[in-house]
């Protein structure tokens, strides 16, 4: 074992170093044990990176998965909104052609109303004219008996006075 002394800045003052061992043992074992550690580093580093690559990508594929899940939730939701607000529209456009054919049926029925009311007026006034009609005639009729009667009646006079001078001129 060698001491080595330095002199220290300080006179009187030893500077002891540790002994220098004869037999230290071959570094290079411990440096190719390093260099293996480090490419074994090296390539689990790889793998890291590639696992945390494709992790993110898995994370990326889930999320948009989720968002499209999400997304035809929502979708699907607006259809259901929009077939209820289409057949409430198909139910509005039902009733507003009942509704619609009733006002034109209740046009029609109002104006063959008026017409039958027309024509009921017309027919009580063609009656009314028959019946005057027939009053006339039946007056007319009995002018004509009461007018032939007399007639017959100053024609069979004249016939019997008519005889009556043939008799006396004879």
């Amino acid at each position: 074992m060698l001491m080595q002394t330095i002199r220290p800045a300080v006179p009187n003052t030893p500077l002891l170093l540790p002994p220098v061992y004869p037999q230290a043992p071959d570094p290079a074992h411990a440096l190719a044990l390093a260099l293996d550690n480090e490419l074994q580093l090296a390539t689990l580093s790889a793998q890291v990176a590639k696992v945390s690559a494709e992790l993110a990508e898995y994370k990326a594929e889930s999320k948009a998965i989720k968002n499209q899940d999400l997304t035809i939730r929502k979708q699907e939701e607006a259809i259901r909104e929009l077939t209820a607000a289409l057949e409430a529209k198909d139910q509005e456009l039902q009733d507003a052609k009942k509704q619609a054919a009733a006002e034109a049926d209740a046009a029609v029925l109002q104006r063959m109303q008026a017409r039958e009311s027309e024509l009921t007026e017309m027919l009580t006034s063609a009656q009314s004219s028959l019946e005057a009609m027939q009053k006339l005639y039946t007056a007319a009729q009995n002018q004509l008996f009461d007018l032939q009667s007399t007639r017959e009646e100053a024609v069979a006079g004249r016939q019997v006075q008519h005889e009556v001078l043939l008799h006396l001129e004879l």
